[in-house]
């Protein structure tokens, strides 16, 4: 068996496939990936995670840290399921993002000016969701933020919902070049989104924060025998954690239960003055 192998300061372990090159490579910086992605075959789709890979929420909306965690769970234990999507709704419609590596822009510009196909893969929930009506138009809105499209690069040019998918949290749909899966299995949704747009490539390379994701699509890529890169990306796995005052948060909390508003930091200030 051939593996291909780059000369890269990252760690890799490698599988293979009868027919295919499989490998998966840990990445923490964007900037050591511009030299290989200008080694990348032209018969090849380059596809990217959202959340975590190309943005992250800002401070005051990022709901991964350990003291809002804990106060999230409170919830769960006091609201029924609707109830809480109404109140996480709240906090979404009004949500900030930001780049988590301006690098990111770099690597896009290389990649349209080679015309290699991109497009973003995202496990984001479709449909409507509390106060909302349709929860892909938060993941436009979060990629607007940012200065990103997906319309010109991908090859998935028309808007589709895909079939045979149960939606608990949505249907998984094609829409302005990137797939959203609802949550489904990242492969299993790829795998459908490729068959129904006729596209074949020898290539495919995926960067996503998930192992489990990387592990679906290398799966699927196995079983219809085309080459596969998972770059697992952990810049912010390693990020320093977001330390929250306890007491703010319940505060903070308490107004989204009472009052159905989520505070941005400086509508914090205002109404709770030092």
């Amino acid at each position: 068996m051939i593996f291909k192998c780059f000369i890269l300061p990252i760690i890799f372990f490698c599988t293979c496939s009868n027919m295919a090159i499989c490998e998966v490579i840990k990445i923490k910086d964007f900037a050591l990936l511009r030299d290989y992605f200008k080694t990348i075959e032209k018969n090849t789709l380059v596809i990217f995670d959202i959340d975590d890979v190309i943005l992250m929420p800002t401070d005051e909306f990022n709901m991964d840290t350990e003291i809002r965690k804990k106060l999230t769970n409170v919830l769960k234990q006091k609201y029924t399921k609707e109830e809480r999507r109404l109140l996480y709704s709240i906090v979404l419609s009004k949500r900030k993002v930001k780049l988590v590596d301006s690098k990111i822009k770099m690597l896009f510009e290389d990649l349209t000016k080679m015309r290699i196909p991109v497009t973003a893969l995202t496990s984001w929930w479709t449909g409507s969701y509390g106060k909302i009506a349709n929860m892909e138009s938060i993941r436009f809105s979060d990629l607007k933020q940012v200065d990103i499209s997906f319309k010109n690069i991908s090859p998935f040019t028309k808007d589709t919902k895909l079939k045979g998918f149960k939606a608990d949290k949505g249907i998984p749909m094609i829409k302005h070049g990137i797939i959203l899966t609802a949550t489904h299995d990242k492969g299993k949704v790829l795998k459908q989104s490729l068959e129904l747009f006729g596209l074949s490539y020898k290539n495919i390379i995926l960067v996503d924060d998930q192992l489990i994701n990387i592990k679906s699509v290398e799966k699927i890529c196995q079983q219809t025998k085309i080459n596969f890169t998972g770059l697992h990306y952990t810049f912010v796995q390693q990020m320093p954690p977001i330390i929250h005052d306890m007491e703010k948060e319940k505060l903070r909390y308490e107004v989204l239960k009472k009052e159905h508003i989520w505070l941005t930091n400086n509508e914090f200030q205002e109404r709770f003055p030092l």
